[in-house]
Protein backbone atom coordinates (compact mmCIF):
# COMPACT_ATOMS: atom_id res chain seq x y z
CA UNK A 1 0.00 0.00 0.00
CA UNK A 2 2.94 2.51 0.87
CA UNK A 3 4.80 1.75 -2.53
CA UNK A 4 0.80 2.46 -4.20
CA UNK A 5 0.76 5.87 -2.34
CA UNK A 6 4.12 6.94 -3.36
CA UNK A 7 3.46 6.16 -6.84
CA UNK A 8 0.67 8.46 -6.71
CA UNK A 9 2.52 11.09 -5.01
CA UNK A 10 5.01 11.00 -7.30
CA UNK A 11 3.09 11.06 -10.58
CA UNK A 12 0.88 14.05 -8.80
CA UNK A 13 4.15 15.71 -8.33
CA UNK A 14 5.31 14.60 -11.53
CA UNK A 15 2.09 16.60 -12.80
CA UNK A 16 3.98 19.82 -11.75
CA UNK A 17 6.67 20.01 -13.34
CA UNK A 18 8.31 23.14 -14.88
CA UNK A 19 9.09 22.56 -18.73
CA UNK A 20 12.46 21.11 -19.98
CA UNK A 21 14.31 23.52 -22.39
CA UNK A 22 11.22 24.89 -23.59
CA UNK A 23 7.08 24.73 -22.61
CA UNK A 24 4.72 24.96 -24.79
CA UNK A 25 1.46 26.77 -24.27
CA UNK A 26 -1.96 27.05 -25.68
CA UNK A 27 -0.59 28.61 -28.88
CA UNK A 28 2.38 26.06 -29.34
CA UNK A 29 4.94 29.02 -29.26
CA UNK A 30 8.01 27.37 -27.72
CA UNK A 31 9.17 29.68 -24.70
CA UNK A 32 13.26 28.86 -24.96
CA UNK A 33 15.01 29.14 -21.74
CA UNK A 34 18.78 28.00 -21.09
CA UNK A 35 19.18 24.25 -20.05
CA UNK A 36 19.90 24.41 -16.13
CA UNK A 37 23.67 22.62 -15.67
CA UNK A 38 23.30 19.96 -12.85
CA UNK A 39 25.83 19.35 -10.50
CA UNK A 40 26.31 15.59 -9.16
CA UNK A 41 25.54 17.00 -5.82
CA UNK A 42 22.14 17.40 -4.00
CA UNK A 43 20.35 16.06 -7.20
CA UNK A 44 18.68 13.87 -5.06
CA UNK A 45 16.82 15.99 -2.70
CA UNK A 46 15.89 18.43 -5.37
CA UNK A 47 13.75 15.86 -6.91
CA UNK A 48 11.18 16.64 -4.06
CA UNK A 49 10.64 20.26 -4.91
CA UNK A 50 7.88 21.15 -7.43
CA UNK A 51 6.82 23.87 -10.00
CA UNK A 52 3.62 23.85 -11.58
CA UNK A 53 3.03 24.00 -15.09
CA UNK A 54 0.39 26.23 -16.60
CA UNK A 55 -2.28 24.47 -18.04
CA UNK A 56 -1.93 23.48 -21.84
CA UNK A 57 1.71 23.24 -21.65
CA UNK A 58 3.82 20.59 -21.87
CA UNK A 59 7.02 18.91 -20.95
CA UNK A 60 9.35 17.54 -23.89
CA UNK A 61 12.24 15.30 -23.54
CA UNK A 62 14.13 12.30 -25.44
CA UNK A 63 14.36 8.70 -24.38
CA UNK A 64 17.64 6.84 -26.34
CA UNK A 65 18.24 3.34 -26.56
CA UNK A 66 21.58 1.52 -28.19
CA UNK A 67 19.37 -1.90 -28.51
CA UNK A 68 17.73 -1.11 -31.14
CA UNK A 69 15.65 -5.11 -30.70
CA UNK A 70 13.89 -3.03 -27.63
CA UNK A 71 12.68 -0.21 -29.33
CA UNK A 72 9.32 -1.48 -30.06
CA UNK A 73 8.66 -2.43 -26.46
CA UNK A 74 10.08 1.13 -25.38
CA UNK A 75 7.88 2.68 -27.56
CA UNK A 76 4.99 0.83 -26.09
CA UNK A 77 5.92 2.06 -22.41
CA UNK A 78 6.40 5.23 -23.57
CA UNK A 79 3.07 5.70 -25.20
CA UNK A 80 1.13 4.19 -22.09
CA UNK A 81 2.64 6.63 -19.74
CA UNK A 82 2.01 9.30 -21.72
CA UNK A 83 -1.64 8.29 -21.96
CA UNK A 84 -2.18 8.52 -18.15
CA UNK A 85 0.29 11.51 -18.32
CA UNK A 86 -0.51 13.80 -21.34
CA UNK A 87 1.19 16.66 -19.87
CA UNK A 88 4.64 14.72 -21.00
CA UNK A 89 5.88 14.29 -24.77
CA UNK A 90 8.33 11.47 -25.29
CA UNK A 91 9.72 10.95 -28.20
CA UNK A 92 12.18 7.51 -29.09
CA UNK A 93 15.16 7.13 -30.66
CA UNK A 94 17.01 3.86 -31.15
CA UNK A 95 20.50 2.70 -33.02
CA UNK A 96 23.23 0.24 -33.17
CA UNK A 97 25.61 0.50 -30.10
CA UNK A 98 28.24 1.16 -32.23
CA UNK A 99 26.79 4.69 -32.44
CA UNK A 100 26.83 5.52 -29.08
CA UNK A 101 30.33 6.81 -28.78
CA UNK A 102 29.56 9.41 -31.60
CA UNK A 103 26.02 10.24 -30.66
CA UNK A 104 27.03 11.10 -26.79
CA UNK A 105 29.84 13.36 -27.62
CA UNK A 106 27.72 15.38 -29.75
CA UNK A 107 24.59 15.35 -27.47
CA UNK A 108 26.99 16.87 -25.54
CA UNK A 109 28.40 19.38 -27.67
CA UNK A 110 24.90 20.15 -28.65
CA UNK A 111 23.25 20.39 -25.43
CA UNK A 112 20.92 17.62 -26.72
CA UNK A 113 21.41 15.08 -23.95
CA UNK A 114 18.20 12.50 -24.13
CA UNK A 115 16.79 12.55 -20.34
CA UNK A 116 16.99 8.84 -20.22
CA UNK A 117 19.32 6.07 -21.83
CA UNK A 118 18.48 2.45 -22.04
CA UNK A 119 21.78 0.52 -22.27
CA UNK A 120 24.53 -1.59 -20.54
CA UNK A 121 26.07 -0.15 -17.51
CA UNK A 122 30.16 -1.01 -18.07
CA UNK A 123 29.07 0.94 -21.18
CA UNK A 124 28.20 3.83 -19.59
CA UNK A 125 30.45 4.01 -16.41
CA UNK A 126 33.11 6.24 -17.23
CA UNK A 127 30.11 8.69 -17.96
CA UNK A 128 29.17 8.78 -14.83
CA UNK A 129 32.61 10.00 -13.80
CA UNK A 130 32.38 12.76 -16.25
CA UNK A 131 29.21 13.74 -14.57
CA UNK A 132 26.86 13.02 -17.94
CA UNK A 133 24.84 10.83 -15.91
CA UNK A 134 23.07 11.64 -12.35
CA UNK A 135 22.27 9.59 -9.67
CA UNK A 136 19.05 7.72 -9.56
CA UNK A 137 19.64 6.26 -5.56
CA UNK A 138 16.02 7.99 -4.70
CA UNK A 139 14.17 6.43 -7.42
CA UNK A 140 15.40 3.04 -6.48
CA UNK A 141 15.02 3.69 -3.02
CA UNK A 142 11.33 4.48 -3.60
CA UNK A 143 9.77 2.19 -6.07
CA UNK A 144 12.44 -0.34 -6.72
CA UNK A 145 14.85 -1.77 -3.78
CA UNK A 146 12.20 -4.15 -2.66
CA UNK A 147 12.52 -6.08 -6.08
CA UNK A 148 15.95 -5.97 -7.71
CA UNK A 149 18.41 -8.07 -6.05
CA UNK A 150 21.28 -6.37 -4.00
CA UNK A 151 24.02 -7.91 -6.22
CA UNK A 152 22.41 -6.22 -9.25
CA UNK A 153 21.85 -3.14 -7.33
CA UNK A 154 25.49 -3.29 -6.32
CA UNK A 155 27.16 -3.17 -10.01
CA UNK A 156 25.22 -0.11 -10.71
CA UNK A 157 26.71 2.25 -7.58
CA UNK A 158 29.45 4.24 -6.94
CA UNK A 159 30.00 4.90 -3.28
CA UNK A 160 26.66 5.42 -1.81
CA UNK A 161 24.47 6.52 -5.03
CA UNK A 162 22.88 4.09 -8.33
CA UNK A 163 22.81 5.26 -10.95
CA UNK A 164 20.83 2.96 -12.75
CA UNK A 165 17.70 1.31 -12.96
CA UNK A 166 18.48 -2.48 -14.28
CA UNK A 167 15.95 -3.55 -16.55
CA UNK A 168 17.38 -6.98 -17.26
CA UNK A 169 20.50 -8.70 -16.68
CA UNK A 170 22.68 -11.02 -19.29
CA UNK A 171 24.71 -13.48 -17.41
CA UNK A 172 27.70 -15.03 -18.66
CA UNK A 173 29.83 -18.55 -18.32
CA UNK A 174 30.01 -21.21 -20.63
CA UNK A 175 27.98 -23.12 -23.37
CA UNK A 176 28.61 -26.91 -23.38
CA UNK A 177 27.44 -29.02 -26.06
CA UNK A 178 26.49 -32.45 -23.83
CA UNK A 179 25.88 -34.28 -26.91
CA UNK A 180 29.41 -34.50 -27.35
CA UNK A 181 30.31 -34.68 -24.23
CA UNK A 182 28.38 -37.83 -23.77
CA UNK A 183 29.87 -39.16 -26.84
CA UNK A 184 32.83 -38.01 -25.21
CA UNK A 185 32.25 -40.20 -22.31
CA UNK A 186 31.55 -37.81 -20.40
CA UNK A 187 27.89 -38.06 -18.97
CA UNK A 188 29.27 -37.38 -15.31
CA UNK A 189 29.77 -33.57 -15.85
CA UNK A 190 25.97 -33.14 -18.03
CA UNK A 191 23.89 -31.86 -15.60
CA UNK A 192 20.80 -34.52 -14.92
CA UNK A 193 17.95 -31.23 -15.83
CA UNK A 194 18.92 -29.61 -19.19
CA UNK A 195 18.16 -26.12 -17.31
CA UNK A 196 20.65 -26.44 -14.53
CA UNK A 197 23.86 -24.70 -14.37
CA UNK A 198 26.90 -27.13 -14.31
CA UNK A 199 29.48 -26.23 -11.95
CA UNK A 200 32.71 -28.35 -12.61
CA UNK A 201 35.68 -28.71 -10.81
CA UNK A 202 39.04 -27.01 -12.12
CA UNK A 203 40.37 -29.68 -11.37
CA UNK A 204 38.10 -31.57 -13.88
CA UNK A 205 38.25 -29.35 -16.47
CA UNK A 206 41.91 -29.47 -16.75
CA UNK A 207 42.46 -33.14 -15.74
CA UNK A 208 39.58 -35.01 -17.27
CA UNK A 209 37.08 -33.09 -19.66
CA UNK A 210 39.23 -30.94 -22.16
CA UNK A 211 41.87 -34.16 -22.46
CA UNK A 212 38.24 -36.94 -22.91
CA UNK A 213 37.40 -33.90 -25.32
CA UNK A 214 40.50 -33.51 -27.38
CA UNK A 215 40.73 -37.29 -27.41
CA UNK A 216 37.41 -37.65 -28.87
CA UNK A 217 37.78 -35.41 -31.85
CA UNK A 218 41.43 -36.67 -32.96
CA UNK A 219 43.13 -35.05 -35.89
CA UNK A 220 40.25 -33.06 -36.88
CA UNK A 221 39.55 -29.59 -37.69
CA UNK A 222 37.16 -29.57 -34.10
CA UNK A 223 38.70 -28.66 -30.73
CA UNK A 224 37.56 -28.75 -27.08
CA UNK A 225 37.56 -25.40 -26.24
CA UNK A 226 37.34 -21.97 -27.92
CA UNK A 227 39.50 -19.74 -26.48
CA UNK A 228 39.96 -15.81 -28.72
CA UNK A 229 42.20 -12.39 -28.08
CA UNK A 230 41.75 -10.81 -31.53
CA UNK A 231 40.01 -7.86 -30.55
CA UNK A 232 38.57 -6.37 -27.66
CA UNK A 233 34.61 -8.33 -28.08
CA UNK A 234 33.56 -9.70 -25.72
CA UNK A 235 36.97 -9.61 -23.68
CA UNK A 236 34.51 -10.13 -19.91
CA UNK A 237 34.95 -13.72 -20.56
CA UNK A 238 38.45 -13.79 -20.86
CA UNK A 239 38.91 -11.52 -17.53
CA UNK A 240 35.99 -14.56 -16.08
CA UNK A 241 38.88 -17.52 -16.99
CA UNK A 242 42.02 -15.36 -15.13
CA UNK A 243 40.00 -15.82 -12.18
CA UNK A 244 40.01 -19.72 -12.14
CA UNK A 245 42.73 -19.83 -9.68
CA UNK A 246 41.49 -17.34 -7.21
CA UNK A 247 43.30 -14.47 -8.15
CA UNK A 248 41.77 -11.02 -9.33
CA UNK A 249 42.54 -8.80 -12.09
CA UNK A 250 41.39 -5.58 -9.87
CA UNK A 251 41.46 -4.93 -6.96
CA UNK A 252 40.80 -1.48 -4.72
CA UNK A 253 40.33 0.37 -7.80
CA UNK A 254 43.14 -0.53 -9.52
CA UNK A 255 43.99 -3.34 -12.03
CA UNK A 256 46.37 -6.14 -10.00
CA UNK A 257 46.97 -8.71 -12.76
CA UNK A 258 50.62 -8.67 -13.39
CA UNK A 259 51.07 -8.66 -9.37
CA UNK A 260 48.69 -11.56 -8.32
CA UNK A 261 50.28 -14.82 -8.27
CA UNK A 262 46.75 -16.81 -9.34
CA UNK A 263 46.54 -14.36 -12.09
CA UNK A 264 49.43 -15.21 -13.66
CA UNK A 265 48.98 -18.86 -12.64
CA UNK A 266 45.45 -18.23 -14.83
CA UNK A 267 46.83 -17.21 -17.98
CA UNK A 268 49.10 -20.07 -17.70
CA UNK A 269 47.11 -22.63 -17.62
CA UNK A 270 45.02 -20.91 -20.88
CA UNK A 271 48.46 -20.62 -22.48
CA UNK A 272 48.97 -24.40 -21.49
CA UNK A 273 45.97 -25.68 -22.91
CA UNK A 274 46.53 -23.93 -25.87
CA UNK A 275 50.29 -25.56 -26.29
CA UNK A 276 48.46 -28.85 -25.59
CA UNK A 277 45.49 -28.36 -28.38
CA UNK A 278 42.89 -27.98 -26.59
CA UNK A 279 41.60 -24.92 -27.79
CA UNK A 280 41.56 -23.46 -31.75
CA UNK A 281 45.17 -22.87 -32.97
CA UNK A 282 44.29 -19.17 -34.12
CA UNK A 283 43.43 -17.65 -30.61
CA UNK A 284 45.15 -14.73 -30.82
CA UNK A 285 43.68 -13.55 -33.86
CA UNK A 286 39.92 -15.24 -33.41
CA UNK A 287 37.13 -13.27 -32.31
CA UNK A 288 34.19 -14.18 -30.25
CA UNK A 289 31.91 -14.42 -33.21
CA UNK A 290 33.78 -16.30 -34.75
CA UNK A 291 34.09 -18.89 -31.76
CA UNK A 292 30.60 -18.52 -31.22
CA UNK A 293 29.61 -19.97 -35.21
CA UNK A 294 32.44 -23.09 -34.40
CA UNK A 295 29.88 -23.70 -31.21
CA UNK A 296 26.64 -23.27 -33.20
CA UNK A 297 28.43 -25.86 -36.04
CA UNK A 298 29.30 -28.30 -33.41
CA UNK A 299 32.98 -27.71 -34.06
CA UNK A 300 33.93 -26.88 -30.55
CA UNK A 301 32.32 -28.78 -27.53
CA UNK A 302 32.82 -25.54 -24.91
CA UNK A 303 32.55 -21.88 -25.64
CA UNK A 304 31.58 -18.46 -23.93
CA UNK A 305 27.81 -17.29 -24.40
CA UNK A 306 25.95 -15.32 -21.74
CA UNK A 307 22.22 -15.63 -21.94
CA UNK A 308 21.03 -13.58 -24.92
CA UNK A 309 24.08 -16.36 -26.74
CA UNK A 310 21.95 -19.53 -25.58
CA UNK A 311 18.85 -17.63 -26.31
CA UNK A 312 19.98 -16.74 -29.90
CA UNK A 313 21.27 -20.52 -30.42
CA UNK A 314 17.43 -21.38 -29.49
CA UNK A 315 16.18 -19.07 -32.11
CA UNK A 316 18.06 -20.51 -34.66
CA UNK A 317 17.15 -24.23 -33.65
CA UNK A 318 13.76 -23.24 -34.09
CA UNK A 319 14.07 -21.70 -37.70
CA UNK A 320 16.29 -24.30 -38.98
CA UNK A 321 18.89 -21.81 -39.46
CA UNK A 322 21.58 -24.46 -36.97
CA UNK A 323 21.09 -28.29 -36.61
CA UNK A 324 19.52 -29.18 -33.37
CA UNK A 325 21.73 -30.21 -30.32
CA UNK A 326 21.86 -30.56 -26.87
CA UNK A 327 22.63 -27.06 -25.55
CA UNK A 328 23.90 -26.70 -21.79
CA UNK A 329 25.07 -23.89 -19.72
CA UNK A 330 28.35 -23.95 -17.08
CA UNK A 331 29.74 -21.88 -14.65
CA UNK A 332 33.91 -21.29 -14.94
CA UNK A 333 34.98 -23.33 -12.39
CA UNK A 334 37.41 -21.82 -9.74
CA UNK A 335 39.72 -22.87 -7.33
CA UNK A 336 39.63 -20.51 -4.36
CA UNK A 337 43.19 -19.96 -2.85
CA UNK A 338 41.99 -22.34 -0.07
CA UNK A 339 42.27 -25.61 -2.11
CA UNK A 340 37.91 -25.02 -2.09
CA UNK A 341 35.76 -25.34 -5.02
CA UNK A 342 33.69 -22.82 -6.62
CA UNK A 343 32.64 -21.23 -9.56
CA UNK A 344 32.43 -17.84 -11.39
CA UNK A 345 30.55 -15.93 -13.77
CA UNK A 346 29.54 -12.33 -14.36
CA UNK A 347 26.65 -10.50 -15.98
CA UNK A 348 25.96 -7.33 -18.10
CA UNK A 349 23.43 -5.49 -16.58
CA UNK A 350 21.15 -2.96 -18.73
CA UNK A 351 18.80 -0.86 -17.74
CA UNK A 352 17.68 3.16 -17.50
CA UNK A 353 20.63 5.83 -16.78
CA UNK A 354 19.45 9.24 -15.97
CA UNK A 355 21.52 11.94 -18.33
CA UNK A 356 22.50 15.52 -17.24
CA UNK A 357 19.80 17.53 -18.49
CA UNK A 358 17.79 20.32 -16.93
CA UNK A 359 15.50 20.05 -14.10
CA UNK A 360 12.41 18.98 -15.84
CA UNK A 361 13.48 16.60 -18.20
CA UNK A 362 14.89 14.70 -14.52
CA UNK A 363 11.47 14.98 -12.85
CA UNK A 364 9.70 13.66 -16.27
CA UNK A 365 12.20 11.34 -16.20
CA UNK A 366 12.39 9.82 -12.70
CA UNK A 367 8.11 10.26 -13.21
CA UNK A 368 8.42 7.57 -16.12
CA UNK A 369 10.61 5.57 -13.82
CA UNK A 370 8.49 5.65 -10.88
CA UNK A 371 5.37 4.67 -13.05
CA UNK A 372 7.14 1.80 -14.86
CA UNK A 373 8.05 -0.10 -11.53
CA UNK A 374 4.05 -0.71 -11.28
CA UNK A 375 3.06 -1.73 -14.61
CA UNK A 376 2.44 -5.24 -15.29
CA UNK A 377 4.99 -7.62 -16.62
CA UNK A 378 4.03 -7.18 -20.20
CA UNK A 379 5.45 -4.03 -19.99
CA UNK A 380 8.72 -4.50 -18.42
CA UNK A 381 9.24 -7.83 -20.64
CA UNK A 382 8.93 -5.35 -23.43
CA UNK A 383 12.25 -3.96 -22.32
CA UNK A 384 14.06 -6.87 -21.69
CA UNK A 385 16.30 -9.00 -23.77
CA UNK A 386 17.43 -11.24 -21.26
CA UNK A 387 16.43 -11.94 -17.13
CA UNK A 388 13.97 -9.31 -16.02
CA UNK A 389 16.01 -7.41 -12.83
CA UNK A 390 12.43 -7.25 -11.27
CA UNK A 391 12.08 -10.62 -9.27
CA UNK A 392 8.48 -9.76 -9.78
CA UNK A 393 8.77 -10.41 -12.99
CA UNK A 394 11.13 -13.21 -13.08
CA UNK A 395 9.30 -15.56 -10.44
CA UNK A 396 6.12 -15.13 -12.42
CA UNK A 397 7.71 -16.41 -16.07
CA UNK A 398 9.35 -19.47 -14.09
CA UNK A 399 7.12 -21.61 -15.67
CA UNK A 400 7.89 -20.51 -19.31
CA UNK A 401 11.26 -20.00 -18.48
CA UNK A 402 12.86 -22.69 -15.94
CA UNK A 403 16.49 -21.48 -16.62
CA UNK A 404 15.68 -18.40 -15.14
CA UNK A 405 16.01 -20.28 -11.64
CA UNK A 406 19.11 -21.76 -12.31
CA UNK A 407 20.25 -18.30 -12.79
CA UNK A 408 19.07 -16.66 -9.83
CA UNK A 409 20.58 -19.54 -7.90
CA UNK A 410 23.78 -18.74 -9.58
CA UNK A 411 23.89 -15.39 -8.16
CA UNK A 412 26.05 -16.19 -5.93
CA UNK A 413 28.71 -16.66 -8.64
CA UNK A 414 28.39 -13.04 -10.18
CA UNK A 415 31.50 -11.46 -10.05
CA UNK A 416 31.63 -7.87 -11.37
CA UNK A 417 34.44 -7.82 -14.36
CA UNK A 418 34.85 -3.98 -14.35
CA UNK A 419 36.24 -4.17 -10.92
CA UNK A 420 34.12 -0.89 -10.52
CA UNK A 421 37.49 0.77 -11.48
CA UNK A 422 36.78 4.17 -13.32
CA UNK A 423 38.41 3.90 -17.16
CA UNK A 424 37.87 0.26 -17.80
CA UNK A 425 36.07 0.93 -21.16
CA UNK A 426 39.57 2.62 -21.86
CA UNK A 427 41.43 -0.56 -20.43
CA UNK A 428 40.10 -2.86 -22.63
CA UNK A 429 42.86 -1.64 -25.21
CA UNK A 430 45.66 -3.01 -23.36
CA UNK A 431 44.22 -6.10 -22.52
CA UNK A 432 44.31 -8.43 -25.64
CA UNK A 433 47.55 -6.91 -27.15
CA UNK A 434 49.12 -8.47 -23.49
CA UNK A 435 47.32 -11.62 -23.75
CA UNK A 436 48.57 -11.87 -27.57
CA UNK A 437 51.72 -11.66 -26.94
CA UNK A 438 51.78 -14.61 -24.23
CA UNK A 439 50.13 -16.67 -26.39
CA UNK A 440 52.42 -16.14 -29.17
CA UNK A 441 55.27 -16.53 -26.67
CA UNK A 442 56.68 -12.83 -27.12
CA UNK A 443 56.79 -12.81 -23.33
CA UNK A 444 55.77 -14.82 -20.52
CA UNK A 445 52.98 -14.81 -18.64
CA UNK A 446 54.32 -12.44 -15.89
CA UNK A 447 55.52 -10.38 -18.31
CA UNK A 448 52.34 -9.97 -20.22
CA UNK A 449 50.15 -9.38 -17.27
CA UNK A 450 52.43 -6.92 -15.91
CA UNK A 451 52.53 -4.80 -19.23
CA UNK A 452 49.16 -5.22 -18.87
CA UNK A 453 48.60 -3.79 -15.32
CA UNK A 454 51.08 -0.87 -15.94
CA UNK A 455 48.98 0.73 -18.97
CA UNK A 456 45.81 -0.08 -17.26
CA UNK A 457 46.58 1.59 -14.10
CA UNK A 458 48.42 4.82 -16.31
CA UNK A 459 44.61 4.82 -17.52
CA UNK A 460 42.89 4.22 -14.63
CA UNK A 461 44.31 7.10 -12.67
CA UNK A 462 43.94 9.72 -15.50
CA UNK A 463 40.16 8.64 -15.22
CA UNK A 464 40.60 8.76 -11.15
CA UNK A 465 41.97 12.38 -10.86
CA UNK A 466 39.54 13.44 -13.30
CA UNK A 467 36.51 11.87 -11.97
CA UNK A 468 33.71 13.67 -10.70
CA UNK A 469 32.18 11.16 -8.49
CA UNK A 470 35.58 10.25 -6.44
CA UNK A 471 36.70 13.99 -6.09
Amino acid sequence: MRRKIALMMALVMAGMLTACGGTKGETGQEENRPAESVSQEGTAADSEETAEIPAGETVETVIWTDSTQLAEGLQAAVDLFMADNPQYQISIESFPGSERPEKLALAKQGNSLPSLFLTAYFTSADEIHQGTILPLTDVVNEFYAGDISDSLLNQVKIRDDYYMIPVYSSPQGMLYNADIFKAAGLEEFVTESPEEIAVWKLADLDGKILPALKEYFGNSEKYPMALYAGSEQNDSYLINLLWMNGGEVFKDGKCVAGEDENTIKALKKLKEWFDKGYTNSDVATRVFVDCNADFQKQNVAISAGQFATYNNHLAAFEKGDAERFDIRVAAVPREETDGTDSAAMHEYVYGFVMMNVDEAQQRAAKAFLGWLSAQEDEVLLGLSSGIPASSRVATAQLAENPIYQSYMDAEKYIRDFTGAVPGFVSTRAVFYPAIQSCITGEQDEQSALEQYETQANEIIKEYTDRSLVLN
